[in-house]
């Protein structure tokens, strides 16, 4: 599920952030919303960088006045 949430792999650096959901997923006795918290509430996924497209690549959002 976190590597879902961050749109990529799981890399070496992220080991704290899993070892952390897996606790808190033992704490609950394997609740679902254990797992949803610990994700969302990750460091990785907290502060991931999102890249946008570039501007060429954005769509034009204007609205397309027909005279």
């Amino acid at each position: 599920m976190l590597t879902y949430a961050l749109g990529r792999g799981l890399e070496y650096y992220d080991v704290e952030a899993v070892d952390r959901i897996v606790e808190q997923l033992k704490a609950s006795d394997g609740k679902f919303s254990a797992l949803l918290d610990g994700v969302v509430n990750s460091v990785p996924f907290q502060e991931r960088r999102v890249i946008s497209a570039t501007p060429e690549r954005q769509p034009d959002l204007r609205a397309q006045v027909q005279p």
